[in-house]
């Protein structure tokens, strides 16, 4: 380790065939190493044995482009498993105008996509809205159905800020790499900003 850099320079992990909903991470981090790589229970890091490094670790994940950061974990104990459990489920995600709209929002189209370049849509979904469950049987359900000429209208009218929501359900849980959105062409019936959440659980 001591030809190493400094923080970042040092990292393991897993490359996965199609994104993962990852529930929970197990780490073992020996105090000390000895000449001939095992691990030493307790070493002072003498005698062949090379202190490891102590202020712990943190969790990322890459989005297509870049690491993202999710957790730091600075108290690792030594010679001892460390469990974290991730309580976060990827199974609903949704936008939320993150600004005023001063008539209904409109949506006319809505698809959360696998990939970065947003060729693929993501399957197995249910439509979910901020509206009450009959009109999202009726209303919902018009920015999920490839046509551009029908939208989905808010039951608020006008609406405050995060007053209004639309995403979708999925059978299994997912990571959406782009987010497809066509809205009105008149601002009355769009936010000027768009959040992306998803449910944690």
């Amino acid at each position: 380790f001591g030809g190493c850099g400094g923080p970042g320079s040092l990292w393991a992990g897993l490359a996965f065939d199609q994104p993962m909903d990852v529930r929970c991470l197990r780490f073992l981090q020996a105090r000390s190493l000895s000449a001939n790589g095992t691990s030493v229970a307790g070493g002072a890091g003498g005698g062949g044995s090379s202190r490891l490094p102590q202020e712990g670790f943190a969790l990322e994940v890459w989005d297509g482009h870049q690491w993202d950061f999710i957790q730091n974990f600075p108290d690792v104990p030594d010679d001892q498993w460390f469990t974290w459990t991730n309580n976060t489920s990827l199974h609903m995600w949704r936008v939320v105008n993150d600004s005023p709209i001063q008539r209904a929002w409109a949506v006319f189209e809505l698809t959360f996509m696998s990939d970065p370049e947003c060729q693929r849509p993501i399957e197995g979904r249910k439509p979910l809205s901020s509206d009450e469950p009959l009109r999202m049987a009726s209303q919902t359900v018009k920015a999920f159905d490839g046509q551009t000429d029908t939208a989905w209208l808010s039951a608020c009218s006008p609406c405050a800020n995060s007053g209004a929501y639309i995403g979708q359900m999925f059978d299994a849980a997912k990571v959406p790499r782009c987010v497809d959105v066509t809205l009105a062409s008149d601002p009355q019936y769009r936010p000027t900003s768009l959040r992306l959440e998803y449910w944690a659980n």
